[in-house]
C-alpha cells in the first residue's frame, strides 16, 4: 500500500515499465484541501504525471498508436482524474488481462489517489528522472 503519493508514481512506474503499454497519462483530479506546490510555480487543482518506456518516444502525437482512458472514480465516489494508457501497433499480442484493467485497476487507482491526497501533505512534483532502472514484479 502506498504511503504517499511519490511511492504511488514510483509503483506505476515500475508496473508500466513491465508490462506491454507504452506509455501512459495521469490526470489527477484534486480536491478540496488538496495542492501541488511545483518549483517556482502556484498551486493548482489538477496535474498530471507523463511516463513513457526507457528508449520510447516522449510523445505519441503522430505515431501509430492506440490509447484506453480508464475514469479513476475512487468507492467514496470521489472523481480522481483519468489514467489513459498507450501502445505503439505492433505484432505482439498484449499479455494482459484487460478485463482486470478497465473493471478493479481504476478504482484500486483512484482510492490510492484519495489515501495519499488526503493526508493533508502537500505533493511536490518532481522533475523527469530516468526511471529505467524500476523494476516491478507481481506475485
Amino acid at each position: 500500500m502506498a504511503r504517499d503519493y511519490e511511492q504511488l508514481r514510483q509503483i506505476l512506474v515500475a508496473a508500466f515499465g513491465t508490462n506491454d503499454f507504452d506509455g501512459f497519462d495521469l490526470k489527477i483530479k484534486l480536491l478540496s484541501g488538496e495542492s501541488v506546490l511545483e518549483s517556482g510555480q502556484a498551486r493548482r487543482r489538477e496535474f498530471s504525471l507523463r511516463w513513457t518506456k526507457s528508449g520510447g518516444p516522449k510523445s505519441f502525437e503522430g505515431l501509430a498508436v492506440w490509447s484506453l482512458a480508464l475514469d479513476l472514480l475512487s468507492s467514496a465516489n470521489r472523481q480522481r482524474g483519468t489514467l489513459t494508457v498507450h501502445r505503439l501497433y505492433s505484432q505482439r499480442d498484449l499479455q494482459l488481462d484487460i478485463n482486470l484493467l478497465t473493471s478493479a485497476f481504476p478504482q484500486v487507482l483512484a482510492d490510492a489517489l484519495d489515501r495519499t491526497l488526503t493526508q493533508g501533505a502537500q505533493v511536490i512534483q518532481l522533475p523527469d528522472q530516468d526511471t529505467g532502472l524500476i523494476a516491478a514484479q507481481a506475485g
